[in-house]
């Protein structure tokens, strides 16, 4: 089966400056990027934007942050991968966002290569698992009622 390889990401940080910066940096290397500056705006394009495969959301934003966040987007899109960064790491962040099922935990600034290879990785557990879904709802529709 050919995936296609675009990664279809979210940029959210309400620092916007920053937030563009990244953004262009991931369009150069031929990601599909929306960049937003809120968590409320973040499911907005979630909603929207259904082919999303990861998105990279900054914990420390003022209304909804990023692990609030991180806890709808697992309810209501659990195949989405998500990276947490911040530029203020405590443990607790790190605990908290791996227990609401963060793909990974990255400081700020973010250095690009890393976050590109992240991002990659992360499209590719997104697709294992739709797959492991996709072969469950098979399995489950062949067992006798």
């Amino acid at each position: 089966m050919m995936m296609q390889d675009t990664v279809h990401a979210i940029v959210v940080d309400d620092q916007e400056k920053l937030a563009e910066v990244m953004t262009k940096r991931l369009k150069k290397r031929g990601m599909d990027v929306t960049m937003v500056t809120s968590g409320e705006a973040c499911l907005k394009a979630l909603a929207a934007r259904p082919d999303t495969d990861v998105v990279v959301l900054d914990i420390s934003m003022p209304g909804m942050n990023g692990l609030e966040t991180l806890a709808v987007i697992r309810k209501q899109y659990p195949l989405v991968q998500t990276i947490l960064y911040t530029g203020n790491p405590t443990p607790e962040n790190g605990i908290q966002g791996q227990e609401l099922g963060a793909f990974y935990f990255l400081t700020k600034p973010a250095h690009m290569e890393e976050l590109v290879d992240l991002l990659h990785s992360a499209k590719a557990r997104k697709q294992r698992k739709a797959e492991q879904v996709s072969r469950l709802a098979q399995s489950a529709m062949e067992q006798p009622q």
